[in-house]
């Protein structure tokens, strides 16, 4: 897992045919409070949509709240708002998806590692 390894649509494409959900979805950086992955879903005429997907956990490894580890995922996940993410939340973690054009993933996905070192995440 390289984070500035290129996002490949074409082999993100040939998974989510080869999938048995006409979705795919590849990480691409992680560490113990956040998560980038891309995909590729496929509609029934097998046209490609693609997601850039960001998910915050909201605690530290630990379970002991800490409010400015939360602080600051709660200013990433404004601005990810702000950039047309949809919001979605489960066991602890937030998990903010965009759709996009392939020819914009590799930009967004530099956007949103800028974003989210900026943040000190």
């Amino acid at each position: 897992m390289d984070k500035n390894q290129p996002i490949d649509t074409a082999q993100l494409v040939h998974l989510a045919a080869n999938s048995g959900n006409a979705e795919s979805c590849k990480l691409f950086q992680k560490s113990c409070r956040y998560r980038i992955a891309a995909g590729a879903r496929l509609d029934a005429a097998q046209t490609s949509t693609f997601f850039l997907e960001v998910t915050l956990h909201m605690n530290s490894e630990n379970d002991v709240a800490n409010t400015q580890q939360m602080e600051t995922a709660l200013a990433c996940l404004k601005k990810l708002q702000a950039r047309n993410y949809t919001l979605t939340h489960q066991n602890g973690s937030v998990t903010r998806e965009q759709t996009l054009p392939g020819e914009k993933l590799n930009e967004e996905y530099a956007t949103v590692r800028r974003l989210l070192e900026n943040l000190d995440l």
